[in-house]
């Protein structure tokens, strides 16, 4: 958008995991984003080019951002890129699970049985 907020555009399309950081120089944007293969990107979008370039691989995508899109969280919250340029600081969605194995269920209930147990 436009300082004066009379014209707008895209710059971008790709889904993005997280809000944008403006670089040091306000020319790029920069951003979190699904790459192949599963894996996440750090992506810098030229304003004036639109031109997207690959900036690091951060890795492959983990398990809980699946289970995070299914509840409505986003796996990335913010964006906050540091005054040199050089690092930028963002929250990540972790999610832990337990399983449970819980036998006896498909016995019989009676109300003997009940009774002796309480004894």
């Amino acid at each position: 958008m436009s300082p004066d907020g009379k014209r707008d555009r895209i710059v971008s399309r790709r889904d993005w995991y997280t809000a944008y950081g403006w670089s040091k120089d306000g020319s790029s944007l920069y951003g979190i984003a699904a790459g192949g293969n599963r894996h996440i990107l750090l992506v810098r979008v030229e304003i004036a080019t639109e031109k997207e370039t690959r900036v690091a691989d951060l890795g492959d995508q983990p398990p809980a951002f699946e289970l995070g899109n299914f509840d409505g969280a986003f796996p990335y919250r913010g964006f906050s890129l540091h005054p040199d340029g050089k690092s930028f600081l963002t929250s990540v969605y972790r999610a832990k699970s337990d399983i449970w194995l819980l036998e006896d269920f498909d016995r019989p209930a009676r109300l003997l049985d009940s009774l002796w147990r309480r004894r």
